[in-house]
């Protein structure tokens, strides 16, 4: 399924051992409005801010707030305020550059008769064996050797769920979507085992395990493996899809952060680590493990501001610039496993917290 931390400078070499890579800080993030407050009297937040961006606008009331709690100006004063007509959402920096949460890429026509979840098409000869009539229906991949999820095709809402009030800006252009056709879907995050298996014995991970996420792999890399497993990287919009399986809460099918410990491993409950892929997390209702937390998962798009209104198709936004994460991972607060958050980063960028 396919699905970014600060050392002091005294005692670099020993903790370097012990701590994962870590990427720009912003890979996959952005800062919200609580992250302000807490961190009004960080010297070194203004610097993050510029790198990483915020996930809302700082309209009147929020400005009036901020200074009566005490925000300095040089925070403030890196903090957007509203557009004339209307406010664009928030494009995230880099990751590699640095980024905070957007991205995805891929797929031109619509999907054949098969659309698995971070792999490219498989040849024809292969469609035809995988018959899937309908959505939680399994087939084994003999070339990657993982589990895939049949999905149906359908409409849903892409973007904030109903009632969610911690929404950044990139989601709130809630679009109804309509697939036309059905695809394939990892059961699960591609496993070490199955990176390596694929890729002459490679294994760029941070944390080791045979069944633990691949993570510190590209971009470019997923698709690249994607392509020899006969499979792609799903779109952005087949990824929320499958996410949702057919709810409309924050967090898969609850909406209380603390429920979130039944379907995702986050920062609160990872030991700052990634785990096992679909072993103690409950699947969502379509049978798919870690849509949420783990390792955050590159799609097909590059990040691009949703469209609004009514859209056919699962085809996003291609070409240059950050391509897509969704999901959230080990080292996330519960807002960024949020089902409708999105992460991003450089098409090259890599990092501990990112697989697919």
């Amino acid at each position: 399924m396919s699905k970014w931390p600060l050392l002091f400078l005294v005692a670099v070499a020993m903790l370097t051992a012990q701590s994962p890579p870590q990427g720009p800080p912003c890979f996959g993030r952005r800062y919200g409005k609580q992250d302000v407050l807490a961190r009004k009297n960080d010297s070194t937040f203004p610097k993050q801010l510029a790198q990483c961006g915020v996930g809302f606008v700082m309209d009147t009331a929020t400005e009036s707030q901020f200074r009566s709690a005490g925000v300095p100006e040089s925070i403030l004063s890196r903090l957007p305020r509203p557009a004339a007509p209307a406010v664009e959402p928030v494009k995230p920096a880099d990751r590699t550059p640095p980024p905070p949460p957007q991205e995805k890429k891929k797929k031109s026509e619509p999907p054949t008769k098969t659309e698995p979840r971070r792999q490219n098409d498989p040849p024809a000869t292969q469609i035809s064996t995988w018959d899937a009539p309908k959505t939680g229906d399994t087939k084994v991949n003999e070339r990657d050797g993982l589990t895939y999820v049949w999905v149906n095709p359908g409409t849903f809402k892409m973007g904030c769920s109903p009632g969610d009030t911690e929404c950044f800006d990139d989601e709130k252009r809630v679009t109804t979507v309509k697939l036309t056709e059905g695809f394939w879907i990892g059961q699960t995050e591609v496993t070490q085992s199955s990176y390596a298996k694929l890729t002459g014995g490679k294994d760029p991970s941070h944390f080791k395990g045979p069944n633990l996420p691949v993570e510190q792999v590209s971009w470019n890399e997923a698709r690249a493996f994607c392509t020899a497993a006969g499979m792609r990287l799903p779109w952005e919009r087949e990824w929320e899809y499958a996410a949702r399986a057919g709810t409309q809460q924050r967090f898969l099918d609850i909406n209380l952060d603390d429920h979130l410990n039944e379907v995702a491993w986050y920062d609160k409950n990872s030991g700052s680590k990634t785990h096992e892929v679909g072993t103690t997390k409950r699947p969502n209702a379509w049978g798919i493990y870690d849509m949420l937390g783990n390792v955050w998962e590159w799609v097909e798009d590059t990040y691009g501001a949703y469209p609004g209104g009514q859209v056919q198709g699962a085809r996003g936004p291609t070409g240059a610039g950050n391509k897509v994460l969704r999901g959230g991972s080990w080292d996330n607060r519960p807002w960024f496993l949020r089902v409708s958050g999105r992460g991003g980063g450089e098409a090259s960028g890599r990092d501990s917290a990112v697989g697919f």
